[in-house]
């Protein structure tokens, strides 16, 4: 991932997260970020949702704005480019994308495919057969239906259920509900006994 006056990152930033160079050929199965608050964990985060579909997760659910996503430092230095470029490696092929936010507010997309220029479509067809909404949440977005269909950004979703938070917010709440079905239960049976003694 390079970031370019993206959101906290002045300049240019390189983040490498794959088998070391020269290392093993197997990816790791997790990769762990680690930094102080304000560091641009979840920075890192969003410019990967920012450079595939150029969403701003922040924002909830809409388009990257310039402001929003453009280095205020970058910004008062009359800087104006401002972009996310990520590479992947699928099959053997070599991926590239880079997103490039205006201050027009459009996006320039480019792709390529083996070092040579690229379709997006083709990219993204890709994504879809690698990403499975199971393990999109993982990647703090989920596909809301089809691969046609716009991307429904859901980081709190995707935490919870990767930690577990989800399976014990419904086990509380069947509980509750067993709870309350054991005592209308319990409550009309013994109001039944006691009008049955009375004639």
């Amino acid at each position: 991932i390079e970031l370019y006056n993206y959101r906290v990152f002045y300049g240019k930033h390189r983040l490498v997260i794959g088998p070391e160079e020269g290392g093993g050929k197997s990816s790791p199965s997790l990769a762990v970020i680690i930094g102080r608050n304000g560091s641009g964990k979840s920075v890192i985060l969003d410019s990967v949702v920012f450079a595939l579909f150029g969403l701003d997760r922040r924002s909830g659910n809409i388009e990257a704005e310039y402001k929003s996503v453009m280095n205020r430092h970058a910004r008062t230095l009359g800087q104006k480019k401002c972009y996310v470029h990520i590479s992947l490696s699928i099959d053997n092929r070599e991926f590239g994308l880079t997103r490039e936010i205006r201050p027009s507010g459009n996006s320039k997309i480019t792709v390529t495919v083996d070092g040579a220029v690229g379709d997006q479509d083709e990219l993204s067809a890709v994504l879809r057969n690698h990403i499975s909404p199971e393990s999109a949440k993982y990647l703090f977005f989920s596909f809301r239906a089809g691969p046609g269909e716009k991307i429904c950004l859901s980081s709190r979703d995707a935490i919870n259920s990767f930690l577990g938070i989800d399976i014990l917010e419904n086990t509380k709440r069947n509980l509750a509900l067993y709870h309350k079905k054991v005592f209308h239960f319990v409550e009309r049976n013994t109001r039944a006994k006691e009008l049955s003694g009375i004639k």
